[in-house]
C-alpha cells in the first residue's frame, strides 16, 4: 500500500473507532466529509506521512486568503504512530499558520515565488498542540476505550 492509501484507512478506522464516518471527496485534493458523533458534518483535509521524521507535505497556496474554504480542519497522520494521537487544527489555523511561514520565506529573499516553489513542509511541532483534538470535528475528545 501507499503512504496515503495507508493514511486514509488509519483515519477512517480513527473516526469510525470514535462514533463518526467518514467519506471522500471525489477530486484531487485529500478531503472527507465526516459525520461526527455530535450529528453534525465536517470538512477534513487528510495529510499522511510514512515516517514519523518528516514533516507532512503541504502547499504555500495553502495560505493565501481564501483557500480551502470548504475545510472546517486538517487531521495529520503519521503511518507510524497511533492514530488516536493525530492532531486536528482548525482550518483557519493551518491557513494563518502557512500564511505566516510563506510571509517569512518570502521576506528571506524577495526573489522567491511561491506560484513556482509551492512546496511547503508541515514539521510535527507546529501542530502537535492540536494533538487528540477529534473533538473539532463532532468526535470524542478523550479515550473511547473507557480508559
Amino acid at each position: 500500500m501507499s503512504t496515503q492509501s495507508d493514511g486514509i484507512e488509519h483515519f477512517t478506522a480513527e473516526v469510525e473507532r470514535r462514533g463518526g464516518f467518514a467519506e471522500r471527496i471525489p477530486g484531487r485534493k485529500l478531503l472527507f466529509e465526516v459525520s461526527g458523533a455530535d450529528g453534525q458534518t465536517y470538512c477534513v483535509k487528510l495529510k499522511t506521512k510514512s515516517k514519523s521524521k518528516d514533516p507532512w507535505q503541504g502547499s504555500k497556496k495553502d495560505g493565501y486568503p481564501g483557500a480551502n474554504p470548504e475545510a472546517d480542519a486538517w487531521v495529520f497522520i503519521d503511518n507510524q504512530a497511533d492514530p488516536a494521537d493525530a492532531p486536528v487544527a482548525p482550518a483557519d489555523f493551518m491557513r494563518n499558520d502557512i500564511a505566516r511561514e510563506l510571509e517569512l520565506w518570502l521576506q528571506a529573499d524577495p526573489s522567491r515565488n511561491a506560484d513556482k516553489n509551492d512546496h511547503h513542509k508541515i514539521d510535527t511541532f507546529r501542530v502537535e498542540d492540536w494533538a487528540g483534538r477529534w473533538d473539532l470535528i463532532g468526535l470524542d475528545f478523550g479515550s473511547v476505550d473507557g480508559s
